[in-house]
């Protein structure tokens, strides 16, 4: 794996992952589109893990939103309140 550690690396892959099954879906492969969604879904946790930051909390709600991944609405409610708590600490430090 490349740079194991990067959030911004792992949060670029699940969006390029997660177009690439937007593709897929258009073309009717929805088996393909399946596995792709399942790997973004993977890398968009890997990169809460590193780092929970306004951008990945925001489009790894939208992503598990859109695909309708089988999650509790709990989750996606959180991912929005922690982006939004997170930018009202940017505001305040600025």
């Amino acid at each position: 794996r490349l740079m194991p550690n990067n959030v911004s690396v792992h949060h670029n892959l699940a969006c390029l992952i997660h177009t690439r099954a937007c593709i897929e879906q258009s073309k009717g492969e929805t088996k393909q589109a399946l596995i792709y969604i399942k790997e973004a879904e993977g890398y968009f946790e890997q990169a809460i893990q590193l780092d929970a930051n306004t951008a990945v909390c925001t489009e790894y709600a939208q992503f598990l939103w859109k695909n309708r991944v089988e999650c509790e609405s709990k989750k996606i409610v959180a991912l929005l309140q922690q982006a939004i708590g997170l930018k009202q600490m940017e505001k305040g430090l600025s």
